[in-house]
């Protein structure tokens, strides 16, 4: 496998991939391999036609796409181990620019992530306004529950307005008196 690298704007990165004739047509193989069982063709137990057969009378891309989805993840996943220094921050996209039964050449283009560069942050000037809690508010704020919290005296209610001891309780013995009774 041979690939170029060219950095584009925006933090994205575009690979021109080739794939060697070995790798393409071992994918093909694997394809072939895979899915040879789904075809029935006159004259063959299914799933016992050559390779070349199955081409001739679906055409010679039969299995190309499921080469593709074979050789792309483990082509791309090179790349990336060689190339540690970027970090990619989405999927490719892939672009085929040539395929035949000894070729496949692609191009995945995929974003990075963005390099950040702090500015001056230190010795940056802020006021800090601070407000007066007075007596009224503190005692306003003890005294009336938060949204959504419960005291130590109220139960539990459910959408029904039961509580939720009296509504599991009812739940249950609805579920009981529900069950068919056994013949004995």
């Amino acid at each position: 496998m041979n690939y170029t690298k060219e950095l584009l704007e925006k933090n994205r990165v575009k690979f021109t991939v080739e794939v060697s004739a070995d790798e393409w047509r071992a994918a093909i193989d694997e394809a072939y391999n895979k899915n040879k069982g789904k075809f029935q063709i006159e004259g063959f137990r299914k799933g016992k036609a050559p390779r070349k057969v199955i081409e001739s009378v679906y055409g010679v891309g039969v299995f190309y796409e499921d080469a593709m989805d074979i050789i792309l993840p483990k082509t791309y996943g090179e790349i990336l181990d060689k190339e540690s220094e970027l970090f990619p921050v989405d999927s490719p996209e892939i672009d085929i620019d040539a395929i035949s039964d000894s070729t496949f050449k692609y191009t995945a283009t995929v974003q990075l992530k963005p390099d950040v560069k702090l500015g001056a942050f230190k010795g940056l000037k802020f006021t800090r306004t601070v407000k007066a809690v007075t007596d009224e508010a503190s005692s306003r704020l003890s005294t009336t529950p938060a949204a959504g919290s419960l005291s130590a005296t109220e139960p539990l209610r459910t959408a029904t307005g039961r509580s939720s001891i009296t509504a599991a309780a009812s739940t249950a013995s609805s579920l009981t008196a529900a069950q068919p009774k056994s013949k004995t």
